[in-house]
């Protein structure tokens, strides 16, 4: 059947929102934002494994209103009729974020002595300070300088950390799941201190994947005695930071 031509603009508009209502509730041209209950309103929770596939093979993009960022929804690999790449085993499937998500940023409150084995716990905790979270504890934890991952995914891992003027070397170890044993040393920073100024180290972790409630630290792997992020306020970044941004879900192969 042929519709009537509209003839105001009124009409127009109307003829517009039922063609775009028909449209979505057919699947296509689907609405691509609003907030979480919106999101389930257009794309129900999947009931079965079959929904979760269905879901998951649209590969359709949601921007989140309540989280600010764009999300995905994705289901385990190796699930009848999955055609698209799919989460590691054992991960949950649901929405996760696609590009820029959440990420947290630690600025170092006060300078502490650190001896081999022990933790650097003196990270500001996110609002105070210059530290800040994006995603709030549904994605990061902060507890006696330690991070823990709730949502298993990928991420990256960026520090920067200063020891004091004096003599001597020493290690700091950045590690997965309080494990100083490799493969979980993710990186290190060797430190030769300088009689006159600080010493600045880097450590990178660009890709790393973290199970859901993993966790990770700095340590002290080798240090007779030593202070670091000396004069540390939780302001100067200076003085060392730690910044954690998610990547990606922890997808397979890819």
């Amino acid at each position: 059947m042929t519709r009537p031509k509209a003839s105001t603009d009124l009409e127009w508009k109307r003829q517009v929102a039922r063609d775009v209502g028909i449209q979505q509730r057919r699947g296509r041209g689907a609405r691509d934002r609003g907030d979480t209950g919106a999101r389930d309103t257009f794309f129900p929770p999947p009931a079965t494994l079959a929904d979760r596939v269905i879901l998951a093979n649209k590969q359709v993009r949601w921007l989140n209103t309540d989280t600010g960022w764009t999300e995905s929804y994705y289901t385990v690999t190796g699930e009848a009729g999955l055609t698209v790449p799919g989460l590691v085993a054992g991960t949950t499937p649901g929405w996760y974020p696609v590009g820029a998500g959440p990420v947290m940023h630690l600025v170092p409150s006060a300078q502490q002595t650190l001896t081999t084995g022990v933790t650097f716990t003196n990270w500001a905790a996110p609002g105070t300070g210059k530290s800040w979270r994006r995603g709030g504890t549904s994605w990061f934890t902060l507890a006696a300088g330690v991070v823990t991952f709730p949502v298993a995914g990928r991420y990256r891992l960026t520090m920067i950390a200063t020891a004091q003027q004096g003599a001597g070397t020493g290690r700091l170890f950045v590690i997965k799941n309080n494990s100083a044993v490799d493969p979980n040393v993710l990186s290190q920073m060797v430190f030769v201190l300088d009689g006159t100024y600080d010493t600045e180290r880097t450590a990178l972790s660009p890709s790393e994947q973290f199970a859901a409630n993993d966790n990770v630290r700095l340590y002290a792997a080798n240090v007779g005695s030593a202070i670091f992020m000396q004069g540390a306020d939780g302001q100067r970044e200076r003085m060392g930071f730690w910044t954690i941004e998610y990547v990606s879900p922890a997808l397979v192969g890819v």
